[in-house]
């Protein structure tokens, strides 16, 4: 490729300590004095998953999913979603500090839009309402466990769930165990930066005898940070901080009814974005302050019927954050070709005068939801869920860049953008699913979901010396069926493991949006740009050993993406359109194996071959996805065993794989390159049962 630029920069996660750790952690209470315990079987636990939006096995649903519970994070040391990641093959995150994260799942990847993965704590739906490299920060302390849903879930989660859905559960409260759980961690790296330091602490409280819980959780960490900015004359510049709480409280009121609510606070931030070279250092001359806090709020009641449960939930999520961003590199470039901004004549002295871009993005977002569904429990051959969901989500984003000049501070700044964007939308759906058991061993299963959306939004502002106020209001709508096909052909028992091949096919739906665009000199813009969809097709198989001491699983898949929503240069400004289509071939793949007693190994891994399938103005057929690493994998193995004096301890050793990626812009002839990851994570713990851990 000629004229272009090739960058390789090194994205890291908050927690970048590769040489050295060291971590110690204090555990009191019988509660968790269980999850130390040496693993005295060979037997492969039984894994239980909400997955389809019911308790369900693992290992019998015809998807490919990954759960890790909340004893396995705290093994890994998991302190945010890119660790996670880090450990579920086809799962990545690119995060350049709090509240500035883009998710991909199998492939299914976009800086433009909205969300391509569903982003859930509990029932709360924490996806950006615009922009997909804006995801919250989140605590990943107490938790029950993760689910990583992969392929389209638009029947029972719809919009934005294209890729695959991350859902994040938290620990209820137990009625009659009183227990204390806490945790300190220090952190170092061995040859640069400052040390990271964390608390974290859970108490359960039972108020009244199988009746009335709470749980209270606190969490604090102190980042340091680890690059340098020589141009302001900065080293461990991008040191942070994080602090969150909740509290769950759990109500028993009948046999039959069960009510719980939660308060969560979260607040996190950084002195400058997590980007740096090779050399840990990042040369532009403006700090890239990301800042990222949000509350939390919900209600949920379940009553159980003799065949059917009724769940009804409410949920507040209000959410600010600030993203400052230094575009020197990137933007000044481009003026030299912004005809409508400068007149040819004084264009060079502009771009040789100013040296200093900023760009902010100031959001205020606020998301209702409401969603009831019906399930049946109790039954032998057909399951079902129906719902019904509603979401009103507005969001008001203050957007600003200029450009200054470093060698002359009296020069007065060349305002790039000004303004104020807001989204309003208003979105309902219906959604079901049926599972009928033809046979005992044959599954067919069918789900649907219906989802409208009313859209409005505006600017107020201008851009590039033009006037950019404008309102659109737009409606979208789609239907997003799945349908399955499972057969059991080893069926579980005390003799005999299991063993299932399943096809399905699913649709996945992320909707469209409104441009910023001027009055004039940009008429090309368009307002509105339209939803994308997903079709993926996939055929897995499940199997577990006879003994119960192997699993086996995989999937091999196939996705069809239409009309995606792509940044796309017009003359200097950048709208989003819909850019023609992209194929995928992939697999997924996990074994895992307890060889002899309190030895348990896990390998698995994913190779996805996502690529544009024809020529689009910013991409050419063949070019990959943005962001999407070719492979990934991770091999876990973990030993527990007895030392000094027979202590029981543990030892685990973690694996992680990720290909390189690249971004690509052929509008700029720009490149960007992210090298491959490897990391190494070796934890060694001491447990004295039941008082404490180290």
């Amino acid at each position: 490729m000629t004229n272009s630029k090739r960058i390789k920069p090194m994205l890291f996660p908050a927690k970048v300590f590769p040489a050295t750790s060291l971590l110690s952690s204090l555990i009191f209470g019988s509660a968790l004095a269980a999850a130390a315990q040496h693993d005295e079987t060979k037997v492969i636990e039984e894994v239980f998953v909400t997955a389809q939006k019911r308790e369900q096995v693992l290992a019998e649903i015809p998807m490919s999913i990954s759960s890790i519970s909340g004893e396995v994070l705290a093994e890994m040391g998991a302190e945010g979603i890119r660790d996670i990641a880090f450990g579920t093959p086809g799962f990545t995150v690119s995060e350049t500090g709090p509240g500035a994260q883009n998710f991909q799942i199998r492939g299914i990847s976009s800086v433009a839009g909205r969300s391509t993965v569903g982003y859930y704590l509990d029932d709360v739906i924490l996806s950006a309402l615009v922009s997909p490299i804006i995801q919250p920060d989140t605590n990943l302390y107490d938790l029950q466990r993760v689910e990583v849903l992969r392929g389209p879930q638009g029947s029972l989660y719809g919009e934005g769930s294209m890729g695959g859905t991350l859902k994040l559960l938290t620990n209820n409260p137990a009625f009659n165990e009183w227990s204390i759980d806490l945790h300190a961690a220090y952190e170092f790296a061995e040859h640069r930066g400052d040390p990271n330091k964390i608390a974290d602490a859970a108490v359960n409280l039972p108020l009244l005898t199988d009746r009335l819980a709470l749980r209270l959780v606190a969490s604090a960490k102190d980042s340091g940070g680890y690059i340098d900015f020589p141009a302001l004359g900065s080293k461990n510049g991008n040191s942070g901080g994080k602090d969150s709480a909740r509290a769950k409280l759990l109500f028993a009121a009948s046999e039959q009814l069960t009510l719980s609510g939660m308060l969560l606070q979260h607040q996190a931030d950084s002195e400058s974005q997590h980007v740096a070279d090779i050399n840990f250092e990042f040369p532009g001359p403006t700090p890239q302050t990301t800042a990222d806090e949000y509350q939390i709020y919900t209600l949920s009641g379940d009553y159980a019927f003799e065949h059917m449960n009724l769940l009804a939930t409410v949920s507040r999520f209000d959410r600010q954050s600030l993203v400052v961003s230094d575009l020197s590199q990137s933007t000044l470039p481009s003026l030299l070709s912004f005809g409508p901004f400068f007149d040819p004549l004084t264009r060079p002295l502009i771009v040789d005068t100013f040296d200093i871009v900023p760009f902010s993005f100031d959001t205020d977002a606020l998301i209702d939801v409401g969603e009831i569904r019906l399930s049946s429990r109790d039954t032998e051959r057909l399951f079902w869920t129906v719902g019904f969901f509603s979401k009103r989500g507005y969001q008001l984003q203050e957007v600003y860049s200029e450009a200054r000049s470093s060698n002359d501070p009296s020069a007065t700044p060349v305002v790039l953008i000004d303004g104020v964007q807001s989204v309003d939308t208003d979105t309902q759906a219906v959604f079901g699913q049926v599972e009928y058991l033809v046979t005992d061993y044959l599954t067919v299963t069918f789900g649907a979901r219906r989802f409208e959306e009313d859209l409005e939004a505006a600017f107020i502002g201008g851009a590039a010396g033009l006037d950019t106020t404008h309102i659109d209001k737009a409606e979208f709508s789609a239907t997003t069926p799945k349908v399955s096909l499972d057969y059991v052909f080893i069926e579980k028992g005390d003799e005999v493991g299991f063993g299932m091949v399943y096809l399905s096919a699913a649709t996945g739906f992320r909707s469209g949006g409104a441009n910023i665009r001027t009055s004039g000199g940009f008429d090309d813009i368009p307002a509105l740009y339209d939803p994308e969809y997903l079709k993926t097709y996939e055929i897995g198989t499940k199997l577990l050993g006879a003994a119960g001491n192997w699993s086996v699983e995989l999937s091999v898949y196939n996705n069809n993406w239409k009309d995606i929503q792509i940044y796309q240069d017009y003359g200097g400004f950048n709208g989003i359109s819909n850019q023609g289509r992209a194929e995928a071939y992939g697999i997924d793949w996990s074994l895992m194996l307890k060889p002899i007693k309190n030895v348990s190994v896990m390998v698995s891994g994913n190779y996805n071959d996502s690529v544009f399938a024809q020529d689009t103005p910013d991409k050419n057929k063949g070019d990959g996805i943005d962001f999407v690493p070719a492979w990934t994998a991770s091999l876990s193995l973990k030993w527990n065993f007895s030392w000094l004096a027979e202590w029981p301890a543990s030892l685990r050793l973690d694996y992680n794989f990720q290909d390189s990626s690249r971004f690509i812009r052929r509008s700029d002839n720009l490149i960007l390159e992210a090298d491959e990851l490897n990391i190494l994570n070796l934890r060694l713990g001491l447990i004295e049962r039941p008082r404490w851990q180290v």
